[in-house]
């Protein structure tokens, strides 16, 4: 009904009355500001705040928004509990694909080892196989989560502007925007390739000045060392990570979206470091948590057959509750740095 009425007021004011409140759309909340520009572009009223927002915020017409660690990480937990249920359902079917994907990859890949005739080193088939079938399974799983990290956002925009979106529509806001998505996606996938490789490699030069005497580092500190390496890696990837919501969300093009979601992150480094930390080394100690556990069942006789896809469940439902944390704090950094355009107004109407 706020949306309703605000709708309706706005569509009741004359032109220059529009313009006013154009001039001093800073002031009103993202709901107000997103049904305003919407009027506004109907009458073809051009104001600066609907031609860019990153040009209106550098022309100081929209200041953009100072988020503080504490409170924005407050938020996000708050929002995240709120709707505990609806992010996990959003999230379980990325996580499901992604435990099948990567576990079909794995036994693929043990079937061509089981065939490998020792002590011959493999050949370049099976090789390409193994990497193929394992490359296959990662981008699988990448989309997968892709997919579901843009229905987060697209729930979580639809609510602030007062409609509460069904499973489905989420989804399908998504899949409106396919194309730029899918471009988008490959582009972050890529991204993720080479700062893990190049994580890797200053791992493995870690590794190498240790056996050879530079430094003097034990297996575990070097192990943290390349843990450490490869969340930096993550977290400088996190930089573009708000280029799905501006390309869902705000019909951007795909070079554009990153270019602002590099904009909207910048000095955001302890929150985009809190949402990965807990999100991805939270997941992975969630679902390695069962496991972990029955390691140290000391078993007198064999356990039954089907007590591993009870791990297996456990182990995807911890991981579905904690995964969402990231792609609700990612979804809301997008709402507080980027104003409220057009774009997403059409989001609402799409539903």
């Amino acid at each position: 009904m706020y949306i309703e009425d605000l709708t309706q007021t706005y569509r009741a004011k004359l032109d220059d009355e529009l313009l006013e409140l154009l001039a001093e759309s800073k002031n009103l909340t993202l709901e107000a500001r997103a049904v305003l520009f919407s009027e506004a572009a109907k009458r073809g009223l051009k104001a600066p705040e609907l031609i860019q927002p990153s040009e209106a915020i550098s022309k100081g017409v929209i200041k953009a928004e100072v988020l503080s660690a504490g409170p924005f990480i407050a938020e996000v937990l708050k929002t995240f509990h709120a709707r505990f249920w609806v992010f996990v359902r959003l999230v379980a079917p990325a996580v499901v694909i992604g435990y099948v994907t990567v576990h079909w990859s794995g036994k693929e890949i043990r079937e061509i080892v089981s065939h490998m005739r020792y002590p011959a080193e493999p050949s370049l088939a099976e090789l390409v196989r193994m990497s193929c079938f394992r490359f296959g399974g990662f981008v699988v799983s990448w989309v997968a989560f892709s997919f579901s990290y843009g229905a987060v956002c697209a729930e979580i925009t639809l609510r602030h502007a007062g409609v509460v979106p069904s499973f489905g529509q989420c989804f399908t806001i998504v899949l409106r925007r396919a194309r730029p998505f899918l471009r988008v996606v490959a582009v972050l996938f890529v991204g993720l390739l080479l700062f893990t490789a190049l994580a890797m490699s200053l791992s493995t030069g870690l590794y190498w000045l240790s056996a050879s005497r530079y430094l003097s580092l034990g297996r575990t500190a070097l192990w943290w060392c390349s843990m450490g390496l490869t969340g930096i890696a993550w977290i400088v990837l996190s930089r573009f990570s708000l280029s799905v919501p501006a390309v869902v969300i705000g019909n951007e093009r795909v070079g554009q979206a990153i270019f602002r979601s590099d904009e909207m992150t910048e000095g955001k480094w302890l929150i985009l470091s809190a949402l990965v930390v807990k999100s991805v080394w939270g997941g992975y100690i969630a679902g390695m948590i069962p496991y972990w556990l029955a390691s140290r069942i000391a078993w007198t006789v064999p356990p039954p057959w089907w007590f591993g896809w009870v791990l297996t469940g456990l182990s995807i439902a911890a991981v579905a509750a904690i995964e969402p944390y990231m792609f609700v704090g990612f979804a809301l950094l997008y709402l507080h740095s980027a104003p409220a355009t057009v774009s997403a107004q059409e989001s609402v109407a799409a539903v």
